[in-house]
């Protein structure tokens, strides 16, 4: 890849021999990855890399493929890391319930380094709206459509979303969409 990967950084609290991340966000901690665990990755935020037609690693019967499913590849004992990390109960280890996610998506760049992985839930409300994957899955389809236009830049999606992925999807008004699209601003 020809760019330098991103990582995400946040202010640091000290206190009885523990550092945390400190994030000011819009929402309250639950719509949002552990900073602690979480802070996102992406491992290219270059435009060719990720309008690319791929050979290799692509799945089954594809000749070729795109930046995500040639690059998505991860583990059964990385999602148990992350399922561990965040406390998901066993019974809840399946998609019905949430999933292992990345802060940045794959289709942007995203990573599959384990800094980039949470788990995020189906259903996660906040003032009567919900917040899960699904809502982050909309995000993520709008801003790679909007990259791969070239109407976006891949450094400031990247900074938008794991800034404040909440406060992004919000802004384009993707909560008032029945698709995760059609309504989004550009």
């Amino acid at each position: 890849m020809a760019n330098t990967p991103l990582t995400a950084t946040a202010p640091t609290v000290t206190g009885g021999g523990r550092t945390s991340l400190v994030i000011k966000r819009i929402g309250p901690a639950n719509l949002y990855p552990d900073p602690n665990l979480t802070t996102g990755k992406a491992d290219t935020v270059s435009v060719d890399d990720l309008t690319a037609r791929y050979t290799g690693h692509c799945p089954k019967g594809k000749a070729d493929c795109t930046y995500s499913q040639s690059h998505r590849n991860m583990s059964g004992p990385v999602h148990k890391q992350v399922y561990d990390e965040y406390n998901v109960p066993a019974d809840q280890r399946n998609i019905e319930d949430g999933e292992v996610d990345h802060l940045y998506p794959m289709c942007a760049g995203g990573s599959n380094d384990i800094t980039n992985l949470w788990y995020q839930p189906v259903d996660n409300k906040w003032k009567d709206k919900n917040f899960g994957y699904h809502e982050k899955d909309a995000l993520e389809t709008y801003v790679c459509k909007q990259i791969v236009a070239a109407n976006l830049d891949p450094k400031e999606a990247y900074r938008r979303i794991t800034t404040d992925w909440v406060a992004y999807y919000l802004e384009l008004h993707l909560d008032k969409s029945s698709d995760g699209e059609d309504e989004a601003i550009n």
